[in-house]
Parts: C-alpha cells; structure tokens; sequence
C-alpha cells in the first residue's frame, strides 16, 4: 500500500510548492528558474530548508530539473542511530543525512529486527518524497557514523538465520538504524524485484527479473545493461541460480554488489512496480541517464577474502536434496579414488587438520558447478562458476550442507574461516585503494562515497579489534562517507575468481566471511561505460532489446557503437577531461649528473623553464625549474660549471598518469602552488603540464564572462524603480550589493605587512637573488624614488644571466631586467588583474598604491588560488566547488577547431619574448591565435575600449560590445557594426564570413586590430558617416539589419545576461552570506531577461 502523509503535511507541502510556482511566475509568462544565473540558485538552494528541498514530492518536475542541473556534484551520505525509539532514531538519521542540500536519487535503510519496517518506511517517505526508490532491510548489524557524535561504529545483531551456532532470529531485541541516500548525476536508479508466486525459484522468474532490468536499463539510457546493481536476497533463500544467470546476462562492467541473506521491504519510484506477494529478491539498478551532461560515475569494487581451503578435493558420488529447508544431503569420494565416504569420516580428516591449526572454524565446501546457463530461452552458454555451501553435519552415510543447486559429479573442497587470512586480505584491499588515491583515480575530492558488506562471522569477534572491516575506506580516504551492513551472505561480482584444480579461473558471485568494498568515484574519460565494452559471452541474452543491438549486429565494430553512444556527451565536462587533454609541452630529459651550466643552456636553448632529470637507471628522480636555479644555485654562489643538477633539483617531484582526471591535476597544482607537474603514460615520463597555460585559456573565458555581473545590478536597478522610495529596499541596500559584486579587489587578497622585495637598478644579480630567497619570492621589483622602474623574476635570470654566461656578481640587475612593467593599482578587480596577465602572458604584476608606491607582487597562480579560497570562505562548500569547477572547465573547454590545430596549441604556449615576461602587448595573444583577434572601440564618453575575442562569430563581437557599452545601446534600435579598413573606410559587418574576411583582410595588410563604430543610420535614428561601403568579400548585407545580425544581436543579449562572473560570484555569495536574504526571480522589461534580486523581509 501506498503510505498517505498526513493532512498538515500535505496542506504544508502544498503551500510550499505553491510558493515556488508564484516564485517561478514572477519572471513572467514562460519564466522559471532555470534562466536564472546558476552560480545564484546555487547559493538560493544552499539555503532552502534541507527536508523539504530533499522531497521530491513538494516540488514541480521544472524546479527538480533546475536542481539537479545546479547540483551536479554526485554526493553519498549516511547516519547511524541506536536509539531505541524508532521515531527518535529515524529522525536523528534524517537530520544528518540532509544537514547539506542533497536531491535524493535512491536511499537505502539498514535497521535491526526490533524494528517494524513498515512503520520506518512511512517516515522516511514522509521526509524524501514517494519518487525516488527507497529500500528497508532488517540486517544482521550496521557500520557507520553516529548521527550524534559522528564517532564509527560496527554494531552486530543476532543472526536472521540459524547459519551460525547459538544465534537466531530474535525480534523486538535489535535496535538501531542505517540510513544511506545517494545523489548520483549521470545516472537513474530504481528499484526492481524478482517476484516469485512459490519458494522454489523458477527459471522463468528469474529470466523476468532480469528482463525487467534490461529494460528499464534501456528505456533511461538506451542500453539494456545497468551500470551496477545493488542485490538484497530474502532470508533462508537461494541466490545462487539467479547470481549464476545474472552473471550470465550482465557484461563484465556491471558491477553487483549486496547481501544475500535479509529481511526487507522497498517501494519504487514507479508506483507501478510496487508489487504486493511474494517477493525474494530486489534489485537497486544504477543505469546511464541518456543526458549525461553531469557526467558519469564509476563504481570500483574490492573484496577481502575470509576463509582458506584445507585438505584434498571430493567428488560429489550422489545428491539429495531438501526443498523444504534448501539444504543438500551428500556422499562423496576423494578425487581420482573409487572408495565412497561417509560424511563423518570427511569431517573427521578435515577436523584432524585443523587441530593444531585455528580453534572453531566455521566449515563450506566450494563446489566447483560446471553448468549451461540459457538466458530468456536463448541458447545454452556453459559457465563454470564456484559456490560455497556452509556445513551442518555428517553421519555415517550423508555429508549435510546449507543450499541447493549440486548435482552428482560436482568437485568440491573445504573451506574453513580463517581470521590470519583475512586480516591478509584487509591489508592488500587498504593496498589497492591507496593505489587508486596515488595513481590520481581517486582522492577525497573525487572519491564520494563509500559501501561495506561485510560478513556477520567477521567484526571484533573474528579479529579481535574494532573496525578491522572498514580501516580500508577510514584509512585511505579520510572523512569519506561510509555505510555498510553485517550480510548472511556477500555477493560481488565481477572481479573475483577461484583456482580451479586445472588452473583455470572460476567465477564466484556469493562469497562466506567476505568483504565486500564498493567505492563511488566519478568516470574519467571514455570509462564506466558499460555498453561499449559489452562481453561477448552474454551473446543470447541481449537480443531481447533489438533496439540497442540492431546498430551493432549489422556491422558495426564495438567502436562504432562506443562512438555513437557517447556522441552527445558535451566535451566540456571536467569530469571527462583527462590530463592527455590539456595543452601539455614535450618533456626536455637529461640525466641527473648534467651540470647547472648544461642544463640551463639547453632550457634555454628549448625556451623552457622546466627539465626533468632521470637517474642512472633512467626513471624520473626529479624537476628542475628557474626557480630552483635561481634560489639554490645563482644565490649560493654555486659553481655551474662544476656543480651538477642533482645538487639543486627537487627530488621525486609528484607526477600525475596522462589519464589522471585534469581538474584533479590541476587543483593539486593551484593548492601546492606549483607550476610543472611531470605526466606519465606507461611508465614513462611524456611531457610536462604548465599551469600558466592552462590558466591563461581559463582567465580568456573568465574575463569574457566578468562582466556580465552588470546583468544583476540591472536587475537591482530595475527592482530600485519598481518598489519605488517607499520600499524596504533603500538606496543603501542598493550600493551595498554593486559594492560587493564590483569591488573584490587586489586588496582583499593581499596580506597586510607584506615584505616586497626592491632593488636598485645598480644592485647586482647575486645581491637580488639573495633577498629573493630571503623574502621567499620569485620575482623582485627594481625601483627608483620607489616607484617601479622593472622587474626581475627567475626566468630572467636563467635566460638573461645563466644562459648568457653574466656574472651574477658583477651585473647590474638595470641590464637584465623588464624594464617598465606594467602595474596594477591595490584597488584593481581581481579579474582585471587576471586579464592584464593574460593579455600580457606574463606571470607576475606589480601592485602599487595610489601614490605608485609597490605594495605587492602577485602571480597568476596565486591570484587564482586566493580567489577561489575567498569563495570558499564567504559562500559554502557546494557553491565554492562548483566555481573551482567551473574554472576549471573553462581551462578545459577545447572546441574541436582547438583540438585540431596544432598551430594554435604550439603557439599558445610560447611566451611573449625570449625574457620570459616582457611580451606584454595585447596583440601578441591575437598573433599567436588564428582565430583570436584584437579590436577596438569608443563610447559615448569618449572612453576607448580595446579587446580580443573570437572571430568565428559576430555573437562574439557582440557580446563583448555589450559587456563594455551595454548602457549606450538600446536594444529597441539596434545599430550597425562597422570597422575602419586601411583606406579609413567604414566598412559594415553584417555576417560572421563578413568577420572571417575582415580578420584575413587586416592580417594580411599588417594591422594589429581592427576599430570599430556602431552606425544607427540604417535604422533611421542614428548619424551615419556617409562613407560606408561593401567590399566584396567583406560585405554582404543590406545597410537595415538582415536577419543574419539581428539574430546575431539577440544571441549576444542573451549570453549578456546568462550567468554571473568569477568576481560577481564572490560579492554576490558574500553579501547574501551576511543578511540570510530570500530570492525572487525578476524580469527586466528594457533587455526581455530574467535576473535574481535580493528581497528584504
């Protein structure tokens, strides 16, 4: 039955989801949220109340589409209570899991047998909403955190059945719940059961549960195999006919995980599937969302082996077997011998071996089951599989085992619990993850999640110490969110095999005193794509779903079908991009004993600022950089002739796997504040990733978009003139929120007392080097009347001095600096700073005061890195991560042209002059970018704005138009775009080949940029020249605007509005920080946009 909330309950989430639509109308006739700026409604849903933003029964199918757009972090968390009040425990959980906003995809609870399911499944519902799937199962014991005291625990109960001695099913005694939900973008999840009218399992039954699977797998991702299945079995069942059809059906990517042995109850998020009667199993299916543009996640398992094998092998002589109580009576013989053997002889042999041995164990015997598995009625596969059948007993005829499914012939051996060998296993599973954190597969920031199944035998009683069955997760991943529960049985497929006594691997999906680990880590690339890696071994089964198969089985190869599966994957997501993606430069490599003087000479000879070094062996033993040149050689007088490089490098530098996550790279270099980083591919070092070029791509965008904060004042603006002087919203209120978007400045970020280093131009290299390491800085500013007059930085050095053969201690710094950089003023905007770096693809600024006194030297590293960790500081975790991530994949978002042109890639990575940092002119980057150019243009004030942009597009053009005379333009009388050739004509740019012309023309008669003006003459309004003209090749239009420029016009307006900036993320997440304000969506009646608006109480 379906549970009913209660009348307050409905009529409070009725009047909620009625003040999100009257929210929602305020934008107008079609409005809603999902125009709105993401980086806002990502601190509006930080906000929301956390239980009822997790119901997905209060909201509209448009406003949970917005949120899960916003959130697209995958998220798992847990809470354990031992309250034995069950509404206390369930609301003690409840308000853990949902202290951070999470939109709930599936949620599983683990609670014991003192408990009333039914009772615990209403309240939960009541919180999350009846749409999601929602599993409750009575298990033998839980692990994880308390939602009190957050300290973990492992709590074990009394068995569900009588598998282990002394212990039984006891109701009303257990208390305690385990809640885990799952946030998981990129996928569906439902929950799907085998339905079963008798006890025996029919074949039939099991091929409908695994149809049922496949289809809702095809009819969410268009591909009939889930990407995981987590399985919960029924007490004093068998689940090894439907594991060994399952394991039949499924490719080897499906990952199927889950505890064989229960008690539970489920409702889908399908009230369709909610089937009332017998039920013996159900599935949770984790299956690929068809829009996966929040990417993709992969599910690694691990298992810890608890039992050993002892003594010879058997041959089951004869099989009788009990479906009454699904156990087995057996006779067997010893392997290659005629002689029968009573069951208490075999356990007397197996006893005797075991005397000296451990004290107690628990016995099985594996069976090695040679078997054909026919799928939907398909043809007969043989599979060979192993499965475990606990001892009960023997006499003096029969050999008594739990389970059914032998048959007379079957080979099989004993297997008893072994605590030395699963504390082995323990530490090579804590070994494999810590390999997994170290290869770059996983960390804290990308490893979400964590689920246990762990055997009931196991736990303190079997090792002797507490969490011996978690260490692996809380060692290797710190702070993860991990769940688990204490199974009758294990199930985990699809790594885990057996010797068989011929060599040969055996699969096994339900495992004895096991553990089972199952870690949730977002995809890198290409990865966790379970249909492009279909096994040929399931042949019959997928032929049910022609559908899917039509396109491979006519001739296309595996790739094809990966290509075409994959193909309306955005290419910009972070998650997808490995590091083999970023702009990468060839790694220089000379041996270890290289001198100083040799290696500076071939890096500048290479015009680099970084050279690995290798050791007698040839593997990388470390890096070397200008910096290290300038700080341990050049200011400790070190000979460069004499000295080799080992004496100064930086040993065993970290390095990263080329298919390592490129937002992982990345953010450990900003957070280590260095710059190179080694990439390795097979074993070898091959190439080396520069931060600075990534980040100048990242800052090209950033700035494209920095000002489009103006969109929110307009709005403010528009809310100003609409309440009118009488409203709560003064004129304060008003220039406190422009304050806080437009003005993060140098200043925010620059700590107070900081020690500069300034020279003299008269001093010397050796003199300023010293004060660089003393002052722990890179660079050194060379003043006069302390006012800048150059700079100094370890590139500088290595190219100027080092490579030029100078004597630091007799050159003058006056000779090799930069003379006259460029300067930022301490109140300069941050993203201004980063522009002004990047337009000048230089690594350092000077920041002066008002007087042009030098205050401070910044890099764009640090710029960077303080940005986001003033994010991070003024807004919550959810919205800083999601500006990290954007960032990132504006480094990242390589178009196709991008991709393709290796000239553009090379050239980007050139610095400006051989100095390393005197390239400071704008019409370098357009120079080096076949499709950058540089343009500029007037305002009616007289005031001239230069900028680059692309050039493939008049949208393009536009926008960055906007973002600079947005306030001039009137979008009712729109003007034409003109530029002034060499002949100073005004020449019209109508259509994007018109700007594709303009751009070669200009290039090929030399000009650095091209000058723009706005001509309303074709409108009727405004002053023309009267010295427009078409030149052939170049213009195209008519002097009214044509359909071509007035969508142009519009698509530029609208990415004027969309979205907020780096810099208006900070001030705007800041102030709302400060004064707790609610939202409401507003629409501008001037631009036709929708914007958020702040409200007062």
């Amino acid at each position: 039955m379906e549970d009913s909330p209660s009348p307050s309950t409905s009529t409070s989430r009725q009047s909620k989801k009625a003040e999100l639509s009257n929210d929602a109308n305020v934008t107008g006739n079609g409005g809603s949220f999902g125009s709105v700026n993401e980086d806002l409604l990502q601190n509006i849903l930080a906000r929301l109340p956390a239980r009822w933003f997790a119901s997905a029964a209060c909201v509209s199918k448009s406003w949970s589409s917005v949120c899960n757009r916003i959130l697209t972090r995958p998220k798992l968390s847990s809470a354990l209570s031992l309250n034995p009040s069950l509404s206390e425990a369930v609301d003690d959980v409840l308000q853990k899991v949902l202290c951070e906003p999470i939109r709930p995809h599936f949620a599983i609870v683990n609670v014991g047998s003192g408990f009333d399911l039914e009772k615990i499944m209403h309240l939960i519902r009541k919180t999350l909403g009846c749409n999601i799937p929602i599993i409750v199962t009575v298990s033998n014991g839980i692990i994880g955190r308390d939602a009190l005291t957050s300290e973990f625990k492992e709590v074990k109960w009394g068995a569900l059945f009588s598998g282990f001695e002394g212990e039984s099913y006891a109701r009303n005694v257990n208390e305690g719940i385990l809640l885990t939900v799952g946030y998981l973008p990129g996928l569906k999840v439902e929950a799907i059961p085998l339905r079963h009218p008798t006890r025996i399992y029919s074949s039939v039954c099991v091929d409908d549960f695994i149809k049922d699977i496949k289809e809702y797998s095809a009819s969410v991702s268009n591909c009939p195999f889930p990407v995981g299945i987590i399985l919960f079995g029924k007490a004093n069942g068998d689940m090894n006919p439907v594991m060994e059809k399952l394991d039949c059906a499924m490719p080897r990517d499906t990952v199927i995980v889950g505890d064989e042995r229960g008690c539970f109850i489920y409702r889908s998020g399908n009230a369709k599937r909610n089937t009332i009667g017998s039920l013996d199993a159900i599935a949770l299916v984790f299956a690929q969302d068809r829009d996966r543009s929040s990417g993709n996640i992969k599910f690694h398992v691990a298992l810890s082996n608890g039992v050993s094998p002892v003594g010879t092998t058997y041959k089951a002589a004869s099989v009788r077997t009990s479906n009454t109580d699904c156990s087995t009576w057996l006779t067997a013989k010893r392997e290659g011998q005629q002689q029968l053997l009573d069951g208490q002889s075999i356990l007397d042999d197996i006893n005797n071996l075991l005397e000296n041995h451990i004290a107690s164990p628990d016995l099985y015997i594996g069976v090695i089951k040679n078997r054909k598995v026919s799928i939907e009625g398909g043809k007969p596969t043989p599979r060979s599989c192993i499965a475990y059948h606990g001892v009960v007993g023997g006499d003096e005829e029969y050999l008594y085992v739990d389970g059914t499914g032998m048959k007379t012939g079957d080979i099989f051996q004993f297997y008893y619990s072994d605590p030395n060998a699963a504390q082995a296993s323990v530490t090579k599973v804590h070994d494999a993850l810590k390999n997994i954190k170290l290869k770059g597969e996983g960390n804290n920031s990308c490893v979400f999640g964590g689920l246990v199944f762990a055997c009931y035998g196991r736990g303190e009683s079997f090792f002797g110490c507490h969490n011996v069955d978690s260490s692996p997760l809380l060692e290797c991943f710190p702070g993860l969110p991990v769940a688990g529960v204490f199974c009758g049985g294990e199930i985990v497929r699809p790594f885990t095999t057996m010797i068989s006594r011929e060599g040969s691997h055996v699969n096994c999906c339900l495992h004895v005193y096991s553990s089972v680990y199952l870690l949730h880590v977002p995809a890198h690339a290409g990865q966790n794509s379970t249909c492009n890696n279909m096994a040929s071994q399931s042949g019959a089964s997928r032929r049910s779903i022609t559908s899917v198969r039509k396109s491979i089985d006519h001739g296309a190869s595996q790739s094809n079908a990966r290509k075409s599966l994959s193909s309306s994957r955005p290419l910009g997501l972070t998650a997808e991009r490995t590091v083999k993606s970023l702009r990468l430069s060839k790694a220089l490599t000379v041996p270890e004993t290289t001198t100083i003087y040799e290696a500076c000479r071939r890096m500048a000879a290479r015009r680099l600022d970084a050279i690995l070094l290798t050791d007698s062996n040839a593997l990388l033993c470390g890096i070397l950089t200008d910096k290290d040149i300038t700080k341990r050689a050049i200011a400790s007088e070190l000979s460069l002739e004499d000295t080799p490089v080992s004496k100064i490098m930086t040993k065993n530098p970290v390095f990263v796997l080329s298919e390592t996550l490129a937002v992982e790279a990345l953010q450990k270099m900003v957070q280590g504040k260095f710059r190179h980083l080694p990439v390795v591919d097979n074993g070898e070092v091959v190439a080396i990733l520069d931060i600075a070029k990534c980040l100048y791509d990242a800052i090209a965008r950033m700035e494209r978009a920095a000002e489009k904060g103006k969109a929110i004042a307009a709005a403010v603006e528009g809310v100003e003139k609409q309440w009118g002087s009488s409203t709560a919203v003064n004129s304060t209120f008003i220039e406190t929120i422009r304050e806080q978007i437009f003005k993060p400045s140098l200043s925010t970020i620059i700590p107070e007392n900081l020690k500069v280093v300034t020279v003299s131009p008269t001093d010397s290299v050796l003199t300023t080097t010293k004060k660089m390491v003393e002052l722990h800085s890179s660079s050194a500013v060379v003043t006069v009347d302390g006012k800048p007059r150059g700079i100094l930085t370890s590139k500088d050095i290595l190219m100027r001095v080092v490579a030029q053969n100078l004597p630091p201690v007799s050159t003058p710094v006056e000779k090799v600096m930069t003379p006259n950089p460029e300067c930022a003023v301490i109140d300069t905007p941050i993203v201004d700073a980063l522009h002004t770096m990047h337009d000048g693809k230089f690594l350092h600024l000077p920041v002066v005061d008002r007087d042009g006194g030098v205050v401070a030297v910044v890099d764009v590293i640090h710029v960077t890195h303080a940005a986001v960790a003033t994010a991070s500081q003024v807004g919550n975790n959810e919205a800083a991560s999601t500006m990290m991530q954007r960032f990132w994949d504006s480094a990242m978002a390589l178009t196709q042209n991008d991709d393709d042109d290796e000239t553009r890639s090379d050239s980007s990575l050139k610095f400006a002059s051989e100095g390393g940092e005197t390239g400071r002119s704008l019409t370098y980057l357009a120079a080096g970018m076949p499709n950058i150019f540089s343009f500029k243009i007037q305002d009616r004030k007289g005031r001239m704005h230069r900028f680059t942009c692309d050039t493939r597009s008049m949208t393009e053009v536009i926008t960055s138009i906007l973002q600079r005379l947005g306030d001039d333009i009137d979008p009712n009388n729109l003007p034409q775009i003109l530029y002034e050739d060499e002949d100073h004509d005004k020449v019209i740019l109508a259509s994007d080949s018109d700007l594709a012309a303009a751009v070669d023309h200009a290039r090929t008669t030399g000009m650095k940029g091209l000058r723009l003006y706005l001509d309303y003459s074709g409108t009727g309004t405004g002053t023309g020249t009267g010295t427009e003209k078409r030149i052939h090749g170049r213009g195209s239009g008519s002097g009214s605007l044509d359909h071509a420029t007035k969508d142009a016009w519009a698509s530029a307006y609208s990415t004027y509005a969309a979205g907020a900036a780096l810099v208006a993320g900070l001030g705007i997440l800041t102030y709302l920080k400060r004064r707790h304000q609610p939202c409401i969506v507003y629409k501008n009646k001037r631009h036709n946009h929708k914007f958020v608006a702040v409200t007062t109480t």
